[in-house]
C-alpha cells in the first residue's frame, strides 16, 4: 500500500474512532452507522465519481474487467484516484 493512502486511512479510522468492522459503511441523515457494509451499487457511484473528477465521462463496469491485463486496471484507478485527491 502508497505510504500516502496508509496514511490517509490511519487518519479518517482514527478520526472516525472506528475500532471494528468495515471502514466503509451506510450512515444515516442522523450519522449513525447501520448494516453491514456497502452495497456494489455505491462502490460503482463511489468509482464513477473519481473518474468523472479525473475528466473520464464514460465509464462502464465493464471496463476495467475488458482489459487484457488486470494489473493495468489497477494502475489506471490508482491514477484516478490521485487526481481527485491533487
Amino acid at each position: 500500500m502508497l505510504e500516502w493512502v496508509k496514511s490517509a486511512v490511519d487518519e479518517w479510522v482514527a478520526s472516525a474512532a472506528i475500532k471494528e468492522g468495515r471502514l466503509f459503511r451506510c450512515v444515516s441523515r442522523k450519522e449513525s452507522v447501520w448494516g453491514a457494509g456497502i452495497t456494489e451499487k455505491v462502490k460503482w457511484h463511489v468509482v464513477k465519481a473519481v473518474a468523472a473528477t479525473a475528466g473520464i465521462a464514460k465509464l462502464l463496469p465493464h471496463d476495467c474487467l475488458a482489459m487484457p491485463n488486470p494489473g493495468l486496471c489497477r494502475i489506471r484507478m490508482r491514477r484516478l484516484v490521485r487526481r481527485a485527491v491533487e
